[in-house]
């Protein structure tokens, strides 16, 4: 945590620079997964339409891929999603401006029934529109990279049938088919023509590292843009966030890939990583804190002025009992009071707050998109090879 501190206040790119005014927010809700119902009570009233947007973009992704799968029979249906889908990241590009309901989306639970691709690619464009607007992309840009982020995995149905669902460690020969689907999506949007040249290139570099050491090319340094390097850190903490055996998320989740990412600055670059942090907080909103009191806590909102001084709302008392009043706390001027450490899921199943996970098998990979041998079928509950 220590780390993250020293990253957030030490790059020199920052200092002395006035970062992007916070969106404008109320108290949000908890994660999506199963709390109690008095915690559920907590209430933003952007909560209902970051929903509503959210469903859209996860529909119209699964529209996207089902098309691009089908477009040897339907070719024209490809450049009709895709303009639906640069609609779509449009709006996710303003999403920001409105507060942080759709960033709680993005951190909480997979919804059921959707696999993970698709709430993955939505997850990856909404982390991505505010680490952007940190950093101060123009809407244009903003817009392109929320649709790269929509649109970066869709190589995956140019993959031979069964690879995604394999268990197990990819052989060589796997492996190199896998390295190849950024060059499959970008195949695929340059065949839409010069509107989404620039949004290919991102996609193909999504999996490239500052240090060279990412693929299909290799490339490094100031080769990447901005954008792919964006995306790649967002891409890579989303998996972290969500990865097997839990399916749910918690404040321990997100510290733990936030954590996972400062070691990899020389991959992503500290602007990026910094950015990253200050969008999501070190603890996010929506998860649970354990407080230097000994109470278990809510997180209402993140404070800019210090990351380490969340807003909260006690929920259990110091014996783990349910709070009878909802008292908040603002840790900023609580200067007595502190996280002491954020709650892991078996801290959550153990209060309650979530259910007891269904452990996964360990060679077990997440889900996916892929087409069958004719590349005319389509799934969204498949399995997803390791990164």
């Amino acid at each position: 945590m220590v780390k993250l501190l020293e990253l957030v206040k030490s790059h020199d790119e920052f200092k002395n620079q006035t970062p992007s005014p916070p969106p404008a927010h109320t108290v949000p809700p908890p994660m999506s997964w199963d709390s109690p119902s008095e915690v559920a009570a907590v209430f933003e009233p952007g909560t209902a339409e970051a929903t509503e947007i959210y469903d859209r973009v996860m529909d119209q992704v699964s529209q996207l891929f089902e098309a691009a799968a089908m477009d040897t029979i339907s070719p024209g249906r490809l450049r009709t999603e895709t303009a639906k889908t640069e609609e779509v990241a449009a709006e996710l590009a303003r999403a920001p401006h409105e507060g942080e309901a759709l960033l709680v989306k993005a951190l909480g639970t997979y919804p059921e029934g959707k696999g993970f691709v698709v709430p993955h690619s939505a997850n990856v464009a909404i982390l991505a529109a505010y680490v952007g607007l940190y950093l101060r992309l123009g809407e244009d840009r903003l817009t392109d990279t929320c649709l790269a982020g929509l649109t970066h995995d869709i190589g995956n149905v140019k993959l031979s049938s069964g690879l995604l669902y394999k268990e197990g460690p990819p052989n060589p020969q796997e492996w190199s088919e896998l390295h190849n689907r950024p060059e499959y999506s970008r195949e695929i949007l340059d065949s839409l023509g010069d509107r989404y040249r620039a949004v290919a290139e991102i996609t193909h570099q999504v999996y490239e590292r500052l240090d060279g050491s990412g693929y299909p090319r290799g490339i490094e340094g100031k080769q990447i843009l901005l954008e792919a390097r964006i995306l790649g850190a967002v891409d890579f903490f989303e998996t972290v966030v969500h990865s097997r055996p839990y399916k749910h998320t918690s404040a321990g989740s997100v510290s733990y890939g936030l954590q996972t990412l400062i070691g990899m600055a020389d991959q992503f670059g500290p602007d990026v990583l910094k950015a990253l942090v200050r969008s999501v907080g070190l603890f996010p909103v929506g998860t649970y804190v354990h407080l230097s009191t000994g109470e278990i806590a809510l997180v209402l909102r993140g404070s800019r002025v210090n990351p380490m001084r969340p807003m909260v709302e006690v929920v259990f008392d110091q014996k783990k009992r349910r709070s009878e009043t909802r008292r908040q706390i603002d840790l900023v001027a609580s200067p007595h009071l502190y996280v002491s450490r954020p709650l892991s899921i078996p801290d959550l199943v153990e209060l309650q707050l979530v259910e007891a996970p269904q452990v996964a098998n360990d060679e077990a990979v997440g889900e996916a998109v892929t087409g069958d041998e004719s590349g005319a079928g389509f799934s969204t509950d498949t399995t997803r090879a390791p990164e």
